[in-house]
């Protein structure tokens, strides 16, 4: 199983809720008490607490992000591109970090 996404510990345990017939279950951090969606079944539990909807579309602009920092390494050490640097401190119309981040 996934750790806690709210907490980040691994003390996860499956519980069932006592409500209707089949039973239910459900996964709970014991950690921060964080709960997923119940499900009939254990299993269900492990895979509704392992689905994280945002988690791919994370990884996504994560991996474009390392894409752009790597096409311009040119950074000063307040995170200003040299562009912007050379253009008095604020962003240029021509920013590589501007376009990427969609930054004003």
């Amino acid at each position: 199983m996934k750790p806690c996404p709210f907490c980040g510990r691994d003390n996860i345990e499956i519980y069932p809720t006592g409500y209707g017939h089949p039973p239910r279950y459900v996964a709970l951090c014991n950690s921060c008490q964080a709960g997923g969606p119940e499900d009939l079944g254990e299993s269900g539990a492990i895979e509704q607490w392992n689905t994280r909807p945002r988690e791919a579309e994370l990884e996504a602009w994560n991996a474009d992000l390392e894409r752009v920092l790597r096409m311009y390494p040119e950074w000063t050490e307040d995170g200003k591109c040299l562009i912007c640097y050379e253009y008095g401190g604020k962003h240029s119309p021509s920013c590589p970090r501007q376009k990427a981040l969609g930054e004003p």
